[in-house]
């Protein structure tokens, strides 16, 4: 304990310090710092980084090929959309994906729809074709 370093690299606290006088402790806290600690990994570190690289992904799959196409919404989609948000509620994507047969429509798709809808004003137009 006289570097106040121990083996394994953690630093110990010196148990005598009241007995020093502040030049010594100065001179103490410099040497820790003069020089890193030798630091070894623990088993669970040692353990994770024994374990074999991911494997990677092959270059040639294409992003393009997973990603859905777009579909166009028509007027009947969307007046059900209009629909079932009156009936359900604004959030109730899956009620009112089962209740009016989005078949190739997720709850995310409503959702996504229904945001536009109203940023692009279209509500306003179901509301008077539906209210009519």
């Amino acid at each position: 304990m006289t570097d106040g370093n121990c083996r394994d690299g953690h630093v110990q606290s010196r148990r005598n310090g009241d007995n020093e006088d502040a030049s010594s402790q100065s001179t103490m806290s410099e040497d820790i710092f003069a020089k890193p600690a030798h630091v070894t990994l623990g088993p669970r570190r040692r353990f994770r980084s024994s374990l074999a690289p991911a494997a990677k992904i092959s270059s040639n799959v294409s992003t393009a090929s997973t990603r859905r196409r777009p579909n166009i919404w028509d007027t009947g989609e969307e007046m059900a959309l209009y629909r079932g948000v009156r009936k359900f509620g604004q959030g109730q994507w899956a009620k009112i994906k089962l209740q009016y047969n989005f078949v190739d429509r997720t709850s995310v798709d409503l959702k996504d729809k229904w945001r536009n809808m109203i940023r692009k004003g279209r509500i306003h137009e179901l509301e008077d074709m539906f209210d009519d």
